[in-house]
Parts: C-alpha cells; structure tokens; sequence
C-alpha cells in the first residue's frame, strides 16, 4: 500500500490513471499535487477529459487552486494541494 504519492507538475491525466488515485485516496493513501484539468489522450474525447474533470473534482473539490497549502479528505486518505510546492 502507497503512504503518499507525489504527482509530477503537470495539468493532465488519464481517466485510468486518475481512478487508481482514486482508489489510492480512498484506501488510505496521501496524494501530494495539484489537480488534472484533462486528458493527454485522444482516445474516447470528449468524454475523457468530463471523466477527467469531474474524478478530479471530486478528490480536490470544485474551483480554483487553494493559494495557500491546503489538505482535503477523501475516503481514508487526503489529498495535499494548492500554494508553491517545493519538492
């Protein structure tokens, strides 16, 4: 079982991928980054990057980032976002 998981800086990922955080989150994980706004997929557009949006809604809550670090509960885990990651 993953403790934390340090997403890359990147605006995109797969609905696949995004669920699996998903599951990740909700079995107890800490998920450290900010939230994808679409797919890099082609593959079933448009409706992968809906799927996309409302996964990432749901993990790192609707509207814009935080401006300072903030934590979200999700299932067991939580997820860390917003402000300037120095990693």
């Amino acid at each position: 079982m993953y403790r934390i998981l340090a997403l890359p800086r990147a605006e995109t990922m797969t609905p696949r991928l995004l669920r699996k955080v998903r599951s990740l989150v909700e079995a107890g994980a800490t998920v450290v980054g900010c939230r994808p706004l679409k797919s890099p997929s082609l593959a079933g557009f448009p409706a992968c990057d809906d799927e996309v949006r409302d996964l990432a809604a749901a993990l790192w809550g609707d509207g814009p980032a935080p401006a300072t670090i903030t934590t979200r509960t999700a299932g067991k885990g939580r997820i860390v976002h917003g402000g300037d990651f120095a990693f």
